[in-house]
Order: C-alpha cells, then sequence, then structure tokens
C-alpha cells in the first residue's frame, strides 16, 4: 500500500462509553469535517436567532455520534425530533458537552473529567 492510500483509509475506530442521558452509551469519534459542520451551522443558527434550529443540530450531533449494537451511527434509525421529544435542551447540550470534550480532548481528557 503506497503512503497516500495508507493515509487515506479511514481508521478503525473503537465505540467509547460515555454517560449521557443517565445512562451508558457508545460513541464514535466524528471526523473534523463533520465537526465543522455542526459549527457552522450552530454559528449560523446564533447569528439568526433561531433556537429550534439549534436545538435540532445539536440533537442531530448527538445521533450522529451515538452507535447502535452494530457500529451503526444512531442518526440512522431516530430522528432529532424523536430525540428532542425525549429529552430538555440542557440534557441533549450536556450530551453535546460531552461528545465535543471526547472529540477534541480525547478519551483521557473525559476520563480525567469522571474522575474530577
Amino acid at each position: 500500500m503506497n503512503l497516500k492510500k495508507q493515509l487515506l483509509k479511514p481508521a478503525l475506530q473503537t465505540a467509547i462509553k460515555l454517560s449521557l442521558f443517565g445512562a451508558e452509551y457508545p460513541v464514535r469519534h466524528l471526523t473534523a469535517s463533520r465537526l465543522n459542520l455542526h459549527d457552522k451551522a450552530i454559528k449560523k443558527h446564533q447569528a439568526d436567532q433561531d433556537g429550534e434550529a439549534l436545538n435540532t443540530c445539536s440533537a442531530q450531533l448527538v445521533l450522529d455520534s451515538l452507535v447502535d449494537e452494530d457500529n451503526q451511527p444512531m442518526a440512522d434509525s431516530i430522528t432529532p425530533e424523536q430525540l428532542m421529544d425525549l429529552y430538555s435542551p440542557v440534557q441533549i447540550n450536556d450530551a453535546v458537552s460531552a461528545i465535543t470534550r471526547l472529540n477534541f480532548l480525547g478519551e483521557e481528557a473525559e476520563q480525567a473529567a469522571k474522575k474530577g
């Protein structure tokens, strides 16, 4: 395998258990481009003062991160609206914060946060 193919081959990722919504769920790391899309959408919805779109965007990020028993994103089987029907914006934002810490600071930072 040449270096270019090696570099562009996605790494096999193992889901990491996070405590979200009062239970443990497997969560995958998201790609940098997916996180950038989320960041741009959040900034746009904040500038537009569109709270509904902000909530939907946050719920979508959570569902894109959570994986099912087959390691498939929960976004394939659950809609953001379904998640928002069950959880408050604070609960969803807490999940987004945990997912963001995992993606930007790594698993070690998440473990340290749980201990501290």
